[in-house]
Formats: structure tokens, sequence, C-alpha cells
């Protein structure tokens, strides 16, 4: 970052659970806030000022990062999530309480209510203000101590796309389509222009709007039209990829290979949408 010793890195695999704890530290500040508020000020041990103080440090030890640029202190966040989920994200830890439109936002908000109903489970279950206080102060002992994170660093992006295929291709069936993705993306690193690169992250990033159960079963039956058989079960990854993209059999792509596979995501992509429609009743042509 100019002007700045901060460095961003940009998260290939764990942005999940990264967002969960995230929500828990702003859910937690949230529950601290509440309490501060409800408690009873005219109580000689009353943790009123605890309480702010402590929101306070969650949100500037989780949430938000003072950082130094050009002799001006400026607030940043410690998480962005990915283009489609980033303004949905902050506007839901901001408490604006943003409606959601697909389906990732709708899971964050699932996933945002039940940390605040499980705090809010905590809290009643105490029948003092202070020990409701000491409950919430646990549960951030609890994140501090008995949480780790295992933080690998690559200096290139196609070593970050191997390095998240090697931790996530378990042959579950839930992830072929970030897995497409990962590939496509490592294989066009380096070769292919800005502009076909973020081509290719929009249209994937379309089309993993939906559950990965969905998309599976969707990558499934465009294979299954173009090659005119099924996939297996545990190996629709490397079928899809060497029946529909031999390109990358070959690396370095060369540029007629690249903009070839651009064609093809896009032309999937297409695919997909017609799909839908013949699935949902409605002849598309």
């Amino acid at each position: 970052v100019e002007g700045s010793s901060r460095q961003n890195m940009e998260v290939i695999d764990g942005q999940q659970r990264l967002a969960s704890f995230s929500m828990l530290a702003a859910q937690l500040r949230n529950a601290a806030t509440q309490l501060a508020d409800a408690v009873d000020a005219t109580a000689p041990d009353n943790p009123r000022e605890f309480l702010l103080d402590f929101a306070a440090a969650l949100k500037a030890k989780y949430e938000r990062f003072k950082d130094k640029i050009k002799l001006q202190v400026v607030e940043i966040d410690r998480l962005e999530l990915s283009k489609p989920d980033l303004i949905f994200f902050k506007d839901l830890v901001d408490g604006r309480n943003p409606t959601p439109n697909r389906m990732s936002h709708r899971l964050l908000k699932q996933a945002w209510d039940r940390i605040a109903a499980k705090l809010a489970q905590i809290v009643a279950a105490e029948s003092t203000d202070v020990a409701k206080a000491q409950a919430l102060s646990l549960v951030d002992t609890v994140m501090d101590k008995d949480w780790i994170l295992i933080h690998m660093i690559t200096d290139s992006k196609a070593e970050a796309y191997r390095l998240f295929r090697v931790l996530n291709d378990r042959g579950t069936g839930l992830t072929e389509g970030e897995l497409l993705r990962a590939q496509l993306l490592e294989a066009l690193d380096g070769v292919a222009t800005p502009i076909e690169m973020q081509n290719v992250e929009d249209t994937w990033d379309t089309i993993l709007a939906e559950a990965p159960d969905v998309v599976e079963q969707q990558l499934r039956s465009i294979y299954a039209s173009r090659i005119g058989k099924r996939p297996g079960k545990a190996t629709l990854l490397d079928e899809f990829l060497a029946g529909c993209f031999p390109e990358l059999a070959t690396s370095p792509l060369s540029s007629a290979a690249v903009a070839t596979v651009v064609a093809k995501v896009k032309t999937l992509h297409e695919e997909i949408h017609l799909l839908v429609k013949l699935q949902g009743g409605e002849w598309p042509f």
C-alpha cells in the first residue's frame, strides 16, 4: 500500500471461516454494547464502562485497523470479501441490515442471525449484569486463546490457486465450481490480459451465485450434453477440464488458446442460463 507499511493479502482459501470469525467478533461487540445500555447504571458494581471499552477493543482488534498514510490516520477494514459479497458483508457488519439478493448473501445473513441468537442465549442464561459481562468476556477469551489461524503465503497467484486446489480437492462433489474456476484462473494468470482475467472472474462469480450442489448439477448437465455421457461421481472436475477445456493440457497457454478459453467460459455461462430456463419450464428461444 503506497505511503504505508501495511501489506494487503488476497485470501485464496479460508474466506468463509474468516468471515464467520469476523461476524462473531462484530456480534460480540453488538452484544456488549446492548448490554451496556441495559445494565442498572445505579448499581455500584455495574459493568457499563467495561462493556463499552470492551466493545471498542473488539472493533479495533478484529474489524477496523488504523493505518498511517501520508501523515493521516485512516481506518481500514481488516477483512473484505470478494466482489459479489463485499458491500453486503460490510453493510451487515456495520449494522445497516442489507437485503440479500444471492445465495452467498442469504448464507451470510443466516450465520449473522444465528451468531446473534447464540450470544443472546449466553447472556440470558446469567442472572446479574456482572455475570452477563463475564460471559461475554469469556467468549472473547476463547476466540483469543482456543482458535488457530494457519497462514500460508505464496508470491504468485498461480502458486496460490495451486495451493487452493491441493487443500480442497477432496472429491466431495461440493466444490467443483470453485475448483474449476481456480484451475482456469491459474492457467490464465500471466498470459491473459487484465481485461480477460476480469471477464473470466466476473463470469464465474455469476455462475457460482447458486448453491454448490446446484452448480455441480448444472456442470454435470452441460458436460453430458457436450460429451454424450455422464461424468463419474468423483471425477467431474478432471473430466470437465479434459472434455470441455482441452486447451489447458498445454502450458503456458498461447494467446489463441487464452482467447478460446475466455470465449468458452462465456459460452458456458450462456448455456447454464438456457439450462435454468428449460428446467423452469420456460422455452428460451
